[in-house]
Protein backbone atom coordinates (compact mmCIF):
# COMPACT_ATOMS: atom_id res chain seq x y z
CA UNK A 1 0.00 0.00 0.00
CA UNK A 2 3.13 2.94 0.93
CA UNK A 3 4.31 1.80 -2.10
CA UNK A 4 1.16 2.39 -4.36
CA UNK A 5 0.37 5.64 -3.11
CA UNK A 6 4.18 6.66 -2.71
CA UNK A 7 3.91 5.91 -7.04
CA UNK A 8 0.98 8.06 -7.10
CA UNK A 9 2.56 11.20 -5.99
CA UNK A 10 4.95 10.93 -8.65
CA UNK A 11 2.55 11.99 -11.62
CA UNK A 12 2.00 15.48 -9.25
CA UNK A 13 5.24 16.25 -7.93
CA UNK A 14 6.02 16.21 -12.07
CA UNK A 15 2.87 18.40 -12.93
CA UNK A 16 3.56 20.82 -10.66
CA UNK A 17 7.76 20.72 -11.34
CA UNK A 18 6.14 21.18 -15.26
CA UNK A 19 3.87 24.75 -14.06
CA UNK A 20 6.95 25.91 -11.81
CA UNK A 21 8.72 25.41 -15.14
CA UNK A 22 6.69 26.77 -17.20
CA UNK A 23 6.25 29.89 -15.07
CA UNK A 24 9.73 30.53 -14.79
CA UNK A 25 9.76 30.36 -18.32
CA UNK A 26 7.26 32.97 -18.89
CA UNK A 27 8.55 35.62 -16.62
CA UNK A 28 11.73 35.28 -18.27
CA UNK A 29 9.68 36.03 -21.67
CA UNK A 30 8.10 38.78 -20.03
CA UNK A 31 10.91 40.53 -18.85
CA UNK A 32 12.69 39.95 -22.13
CA UNK A 33 10.34 41.64 -23.67
CA UNK A 34 9.74 44.30 -21.19
CA UNK A 35 13.24 45.10 -21.53
CA UNK A 36 13.04 45.80 -25.11
CA UNK A 37 9.93 47.63 -25.08
CA UNK A 38 12.13 49.78 -22.71
CA UNK A 39 14.97 49.86 -25.24
CA UNK A 40 12.58 51.14 -27.84
CA UNK A 41 11.01 53.70 -25.53
CA UNK A 42 14.04 55.19 -24.51
CA UNK A 43 15.13 55.82 -28.22
CA UNK A 44 11.88 56.51 -28.89
CA UNK A 45 12.31 59.55 -26.68
CA UNK A 46 15.92 60.69 -26.96
CA UNK A 47 15.04 60.68 -30.69
CA UNK A 48 11.91 63.00 -30.23
CA UNK A 49 13.46 65.19 -27.91
CA UNK A 50 16.10 66.48 -30.60
CA UNK A 51 13.74 66.52 -33.34
CA UNK A 52 11.60 68.82 -30.91
CA UNK A 53 14.57 71.05 -29.95
CA UNK A 54 16.76 71.01 -33.51
CA UNK A 55 13.80 70.84 -36.14
CA UNK A 56 10.92 73.12 -37.01
CA UNK A 57 8.55 73.24 -40.35
CA UNK A 58 9.67 75.44 -42.68
CA UNK A 59 8.64 78.73 -42.65
CA UNK A 60 7.26 80.08 -45.82
CA UNK A 61 9.58 82.17 -48.07
CA UNK A 62 7.98 85.91 -48.64
CA UNK A 63 7.35 85.49 -52.65
CA UNK A 64 5.17 85.91 -55.32
CA UNK A 65 2.08 84.07 -55.08
CA UNK A 66 2.96 82.43 -58.19
CA UNK A 67 6.48 80.95 -56.90
CA UNK A 68 4.90 79.80 -53.92
CA UNK A 69 1.88 77.51 -55.87
CA UNK A 70 4.94 76.20 -57.76
CA UNK A 71 6.81 75.58 -54.63
CA UNK A 72 4.09 74.71 -51.94
CA UNK A 73 4.37 71.10 -52.20
CA UNK A 74 7.99 70.54 -51.81
CA UNK A 75 7.79 73.74 -49.22
CA UNK A 76 5.23 71.57 -47.12
CA UNK A 77 8.06 68.70 -47.02
CA UNK A 78 10.40 70.52 -45.85
CA UNK A 79 12.03 70.91 -42.66
CA UNK A 80 14.11 73.62 -41.12
CA UNK A 81 17.06 72.26 -38.83
CA UNK A 82 19.55 73.65 -36.49
CA UNK A 83 22.12 71.29 -37.11
CA UNK A 84 25.12 73.67 -35.78
CA UNK A 85 23.37 74.22 -32.22
CA UNK A 86 23.41 70.11 -32.34
CA UNK A 87 27.06 69.89 -33.33
CA UNK A 88 28.02 72.19 -30.42
CA UNK A 89 27.01 69.28 -28.08
CA UNK A 90 27.64 66.53 -30.48
CA UNK A 91 30.74 67.21 -32.80
CA UNK A 92 30.00 63.81 -34.41
CA UNK A 93 26.64 65.16 -35.60
CA UNK A 94 27.35 65.37 -39.71
CA UNK A 95 24.03 65.83 -41.51
CA UNK A 96 20.54 65.41 -40.73
CA UNK A 97 18.10 62.82 -42.90
CA UNK A 98 14.35 63.66 -43.48
CA UNK A 99 12.24 61.65 -45.64
CA UNK A 100 8.46 62.70 -44.76
CA UNK A 101 6.10 61.28 -42.86
CA UNK A 102 8.32 57.81 -42.67
CA UNK A 103 11.76 59.12 -40.73
CA UNK A 104 13.81 62.31 -39.93
CA UNK A 105 16.97 61.57 -37.48
CA UNK A 106 20.84 62.97 -37.27
CA UNK A 107 23.52 61.30 -39.01
CA UNK A 108 26.75 60.62 -37.38
CA UNK A 109 30.38 60.25 -38.55
CA UNK A 110 32.79 58.19 -36.42
CA UNK A 111 35.90 56.82 -36.86
CA UNK A 112 34.65 53.55 -37.63
CA UNK A 113 31.34 51.91 -38.42
CA UNK A 114 31.25 50.40 -35.15
CA UNK A 115 31.43 53.72 -33.16
CA UNK A 116 27.40 54.42 -33.46
CA UNK A 117 26.32 51.27 -33.74
CA UNK A 118 24.94 50.40 -30.55
CA UNK A 119 24.70 54.35 -29.23
CA UNK A 120 22.50 56.95 -29.99
CA UNK A 121 24.11 60.35 -31.19
CA UNK A 122 24.53 61.21 -27.47
CA UNK A 123 26.86 58.57 -27.05
CA UNK A 124 24.50 56.63 -24.84
CA UNK A 125 23.64 52.96 -25.28
CA UNK A 126 20.63 52.84 -27.07
CA UNK A 127 19.42 49.30 -29.31
CA UNK A 128 18.50 51.53 -32.60
CA UNK A 129 22.57 53.07 -32.19
CA UNK A 130 22.04 55.85 -34.48
CA UNK A 131 22.07 56.15 -38.67
CA UNK A 132 25.99 56.98 -39.48
CA UNK A 133 28.03 57.51 -42.90
CA UNK A 134 30.52 55.16 -43.99
CA UNK A 135 33.84 55.33 -42.11
CA UNK A 136 35.42 56.09 -45.98
CA UNK A 137 33.02 58.82 -46.36
CA UNK A 138 34.62 62.33 -46.09
CA UNK A 139 32.73 64.39 -43.49
CA UNK A 140 31.97 67.39 -45.65
CA UNK A 141 29.46 65.32 -47.89
CA UNK A 142 31.45 65.94 -50.72
CA UNK A 143 32.17 61.96 -51.81
CA UNK A 144 30.62 60.98 -55.46
CA UNK A 145 29.16 58.43 -53.84
CA UNK A 146 28.31 57.85 -49.53
CA UNK A 147 26.83 55.26 -47.63
CA UNK A 148 24.42 55.71 -44.60
CA UNK A 149 23.87 52.88 -42.59
CA UNK A 150 21.17 52.18 -39.75
CA UNK A 151 19.25 49.90 -38.03
CA UNK A 152 16.39 47.97 -39.24
CA UNK A 153 13.96 47.86 -36.29
CA UNK A 154 10.69 45.88 -35.74
CA UNK A 155 8.91 48.79 -34.14
CA UNK A 156 9.91 51.01 -37.46
CA UNK A 157 12.05 53.38 -36.32
CA UNK A 158 15.82 54.39 -37.78
CA UNK A 159 15.75 52.33 -41.30
CA UNK A 160 12.81 49.98 -40.01
CA UNK A 161 10.43 51.85 -43.03
CA UNK A 162 12.78 51.57 -45.71
CA UNK A 163 11.34 47.38 -47.09
CA UNK A 164 8.50 49.09 -47.68
CA UNK A 165 9.80 51.11 -50.66
CA UNK A 166 10.61 47.65 -52.14
CA UNK A 167 7.18 45.98 -50.88
CA UNK A 168 4.63 48.75 -51.51
CA UNK A 169 4.62 50.47 -54.94
CA UNK A 170 2.18 53.50 -53.61
CA UNK A 171 4.61 53.47 -50.47
CA UNK A 172 7.44 54.51 -52.99
CA UNK A 173 5.27 56.95 -55.25
CA UNK A 174 4.12 58.81 -51.90
CA UNK A 175 7.59 59.20 -50.87
CA UNK A 176 9.98 59.64 -53.94
CA UNK A 177 12.68 61.65 -52.32
CA UNK A 178 14.86 62.15 -48.97
CA UNK A 179 16.21 65.25 -48.26
CA UNK A 180 20.21 65.62 -46.39
CA UNK A 181 20.83 68.78 -44.00
CA UNK A 182 24.83 69.42 -43.90
CA UNK A 183 24.25 72.86 -41.76
CA UNK A 184 25.03 74.88 -44.98
CA UNK A 185 22.61 73.44 -47.56
CA UNK A 186 19.65 71.26 -48.35
CA UNK A 187 19.91 68.38 -50.57
CA UNK A 188 17.44 67.01 -52.44
CA UNK A 189 17.60 63.37 -53.55
CA UNK A 190 15.69 61.61 -55.74
CA UNK A 191 15.56 57.61 -55.43
CA UNK A 192 15.88 56.16 -58.29
CA UNK A 193 16.89 52.47 -57.00
CA UNK A 194 15.19 50.06 -54.22
CA UNK A 195 16.56 46.64 -53.92
CA UNK A 196 17.96 43.84 -52.06
CA UNK A 197 21.38 43.24 -51.90
CA UNK A 198 24.51 41.18 -50.60
CA UNK A 199 26.34 42.67 -47.70
CA UNK A 200 29.60 42.45 -50.34
CA UNK A 201 27.87 43.90 -53.10
CA UNK A 202 29.93 46.47 -55.55
CA UNK A 203 26.73 48.85 -54.23
CA UNK A 204 29.05 49.42 -51.33
CA UNK A 205 31.88 51.16 -53.38
CA UNK A 206 32.65 54.06 -52.10
CA UNK A 207 33.59 57.17 -54.66
CA UNK A 208 35.25 60.01 -53.36
CA UNK A 209 35.83 63.35 -54.22
CA UNK A 210 37.30 62.58 -57.66
CA UNK A 211 34.52 61.42 -59.77
CA UNK A 212 37.13 58.93 -61.50
CA UNK A 213 35.42 55.85 -62.34
CA UNK A 214 32.16 56.86 -60.60
CA UNK A 215 29.87 57.31 -63.68
CA UNK A 216 31.00 53.67 -65.10
CA UNK A 217 29.89 52.51 -61.51
CA UNK A 218 26.70 54.68 -61.35
CA UNK A 219 25.56 53.27 -64.88
CA UNK A 220 26.45 49.62 -64.41
CA UNK A 221 26.09 49.34 -60.36
CA UNK A 222 23.48 51.50 -59.56
CA UNK A 223 21.35 51.06 -62.67
CA UNK A 224 21.73 54.97 -62.83
CA UNK A 225 20.98 56.88 -66.68
CA UNK A 226 23.47 58.83 -68.29
CA UNK A 227 22.12 62.18 -67.42
CA UNK A 228 21.58 60.50 -63.45
CA UNK A 229 25.04 58.88 -63.17
CA UNK A 230 26.66 62.94 -63.46
CA UNK A 231 25.28 63.48 -60.42
CA UNK A 232 26.32 62.11 -56.69
CA UNK A 233 24.71 59.73 -55.51
CA UNK A 234 23.62 58.27 -51.62
CA UNK A 235 22.95 54.83 -51.19
CA UNK A 236 20.61 54.09 -47.45
CA UNK A 237 21.68 50.51 -46.15
CA UNK A 238 19.87 48.23 -43.64
CA UNK A 239 19.84 44.59 -42.42
CA UNK A 240 17.46 42.53 -43.93
CA UNK A 241 18.29 38.37 -43.88
CA UNK A 242 21.49 36.56 -42.97
CA UNK A 243 24.10 38.46 -45.52
CA UNK A 244 21.62 40.43 -47.21
CA UNK A 245 20.61 44.29 -47.14
CA UNK A 246 17.61 46.34 -48.17
CA UNK A 247 19.51 49.43 -49.89
CA UNK A 248 17.68 52.55 -51.65
CA UNK A 249 19.54 54.58 -53.56
CA UNK A 250 19.01 58.68 -54.35
CA UNK A 251 20.68 60.72 -56.54
CA UNK A 252 21.55 64.49 -56.04
CA UNK A 253 18.39 66.85 -57.42
CA UNK A 254 18.77 69.92 -56.21
CA UNK A 255 20.53 72.01 -53.34
CA UNK A 256 19.94 75.23 -51.66
CA UNK A 257 20.97 77.16 -48.79
CA UNK A 258 19.65 75.98 -45.73
CA UNK A 259 17.98 78.01 -42.45
CA UNK A 260 19.52 77.03 -39.37
CA UNK A 261 17.18 79.38 -37.15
Amino acid sequence: MIDKKRNNRKPGVILRLSYIIAGICFLVAVFGLYRIYRGYHRSYRIYEDAKKEYTKPKEQDKTSKKEQKKDQKEEEHSIDVDLEGLQRQYPDVAAWLYIPDVLSYPVMYGKDNKTYLHRSYNKQENPGGSLFFDQNDNPDLSDWHMIIYGHNMKDGSMFGRLKEYLRDREFRKDHPCFYLYDGRQERKYRIVSCRQVDHMDDIYTIYGKSDTGYRQFAEKVLGLSDEQARMPSITLSTCSVTNRRFVITGVLETTRNANTK
